[in-house]
């Protein structure tokens, strides 16, 4: 027990030594790991944005980028990228899934499993699965407890997110309990602040979910349906990956896309919630939907951030950025800056700029964002339309200690006796 003090005490002093000498380097500190920091974000991002835009962290041994015009550049810039080292045996399970999926690689495989999902990964085909994404969003909505407080987030919004992505893909009504459970075990893994047993439940369950995809690609190519994985491996750009590729890159879609949209959906509606005349517009007005949607993005921005690394040394916007160093995407910075966005903290639903970065920009542009579009609308249309009197429970929501998804731990309503 000593030494386990021990240990924790020289972790501490570390740590804030190196925040120390980051205050005194540039008058600015970052620090993902603070509760304050967590609560509201917001104030550490201003400071960064005013003093030091391109701040190196000695906390982290990275880079940070808060600047909406920055980052936007950086994002197209050729000399930072997203790639990977994959050492098929000895990575695990849940390294495999990451390291395999398009966010991991760059040219020329980023090509080939890219163009493989875009071509079921559409506006279109996100549209089309209104009708059963409405009924399962109606289904779960009208099994809320009225009158006393529930987990809006653990009730609705996170079963919905994982039904759908199920409907989605076409997976069969027997297998669904079993996909939904290992994609619930891999996805809150993918943080990189993450404990052991959250580890451990992921790498046991992505062995699963990468068999029962591969199957599932294996009979669609045999005897294919009306499902999207049908689709998918009968294209022509199919032709380029093996099953397995097929396989990894469906997973992380699906799991990578599983508490970002949660977060998105719980995101839209806390902010509608907490802005009862934005509320109202939506109300009086369902095409405004959408609209909340975007504002929901930017202002959770539930991808609050990922990284690059620099392909050779780079000087940008002053700083001499080494090869090999990180660099952090700061996405929920970006959004909320006010030389981009006037008011930027303000929830409004009639801005009518939606060019945020939300969903990234450049050659790793969120390629589930059209379908994370429509879950979020359907979504938060039928808790609208079903419940007339919902409001929040608390006035304080909490988020979970991460560090990539900034996901609310729970968000607490009550629905109105009789709604």
């Amino acid at each position: 027990m000593r030494r386990l003090l021990n240990g924790r005490q020289a972790r501490r002093l570390r740590r804030r030594t190196a925040l120390a000498a980051e205050q005194l380097r540039s008058d600015a500190v970052y620090n993902p790991f603070a509760r304050t920091f967590r609560a509201c974000p917001f104030t550490t991002y201003q400071e960064l944005r005013e003093r030091d835009p391109v701040h190196w962290s000695r906390l982290l041994d990275r880079w940070i980028v808060t600047r909406y015009d920055d980052l936007s550049e950086l994002l197209h810039d050729r000399r930072f990228a997203s790639r990977a080292t994959l050492r098929r045996k000895r990575s695990s399970p849940l390294a495999q899934i990451v390291n395999r999926s398009p966010l991991r690689l760059d040219a020329p495989d980023h090509a080939r499993i890219k163009s493989f999902l875009n071509r079921g990964f559409t506006p279109a085909r996100a549209d089309a699965a209104r009708p059963a994404l409405g009924a399962l969003a109606a289904r779960l909505a009208e099994g809320l407890p009225r009158g006393e407080p529930c987990d809006l987030m653990a009730e609705f919004v996170s079963p919905f997110v994982r039904g759908a992505m199920a409907e989605f893909l076409g997976i069969p009504e027997a297998r669904r309990a079993s996909f939904v459970g290992w994609s619930g075990a891999v996805a809150p893994a993918l943080d990189p602040i993450r404990g052991g047993k959250t580890l451990r439940r992921a790498n046991e369950a992505a062995p699963e979910l990468i068999a029962c995809l591969r199957q599932l690609v294996e009979e669609r190519l045999g005897t294919p349906g009306e499902d999207l994985i049908s689709e998918l491996v009968h294209t022509p750009e199919a032709a380029a990956l093996t099953p397995e590729e097929m396989a990894y890159a469906l997973a992380f879609l699906l799991v990578g896309g599983t508490d970002t949209t949660i977060a998105l959906i719980t995101g839209t509606v806390q902010q509608l919630l907490m802005n009862p005349d934005q509320l109202a517009l939506v109300r009086a007005d369902a095409g405004l939907v959408a609209n909340a949607v975007e504002e929901g993005a930017r202002v959770s921005s539930p991808v609050h951030l990922s990284d690059r690394r620099a392909l050779e040394d780079v000087t940008f916007r002053g700083r001499k950025i080494r090869r090999g160093q990180k660099v952090l995407t700061g996405f929920l910075a970006a959004n909320t800056d006010p030389l981009r966005f006037p008011d930027p903290l303000r929830f409004d639903v009639t801005r009518g700029d939606s060019r945020h970065l939300a969903f990234g920009q450049g050659p790793h542009y969120c390629l589930g964002a059209p379908v994370a579009r429509v879950e979020a609308a359907v979504a938060v249309g039928a808790l609208l339309t079903r419940y007339p009197d919902i409001r929040l429970a608390t006035d304080r929501v909490a988020y979970d200690r991460t560090v990539v998804v900034r996901l609310p731990a729970s968000l607490p309503v009550v629905i109105a006796e009789g709604g």
